[in-house]
């Protein structure tokens, strides 16, 4: 008897198809995914494939339809502002303004930049430091210069 056909690939995907739907709710409803991996009998990495194909059906398709669906009713607010702007209004100015940082912010263009930053602090002690370092350099400088011209102390 053969197997791996059409048929038992359709079993597959169906078995896939109801963990996907069974793992997703649990998850909705707080289970983690070690309790769902127990529940529906599968590994954690599973369940982390099962929840990834859910959130790729059923969550992105619904967050762009809405992302859409906002840009076009901040459109329709801008589109209503318009001769108010060109006759230079800074009320509404300032609330085509913040209707662009919301599109920004909807659209993931103000994403945060990590930005790698050095502080240093410098005490007296360290200026302090610094001069003696800078005078014994200072002397040690005249030193080599009296020992190179043959002038022994």
């Amino acid at each position: 008897m053969a197997t791996g056909g059409p048929a038992h690939t359709q079993l597959n995907r169906a078995i896939e198809t109801v963990q996907q739907t069974r793992a997703f709710h649990m998850k909705l409803d707080g289970y983690t995914h070690a309790q769902i991996a127990a529940e529906l009998g599968i590994s954690k990495g599973t369940v982390a494939n099962r929840l990834a194909a859910a959130q790729a059906e059923y969550v992105t398709p619904a967050l762009e339809e809405w992302r859409t669906l906002e840009c076009q009713r901040l459109d329709s607010y801008l589109l209503s502002l318009h001769s108010q702007i060109r006759s230079g209004s800074i009320p509404a100015i300032q609330t085509a303004l913040r209707i662009a940082e919301r599109r920004a912010k909807l659209l993931g263009l103000d994403a945060p930049v990590q930005v790698e930053a050095t502080v240093t602090q410098t005490t007296q002690e360290d200026l302090e430091l610094a001069q003696i370092i800078r005078e014994a350099k200072a002397k040690n400088a005249t030193e080599e210069a009296r020992l190179r011209s043959g002038e022994a102390a």
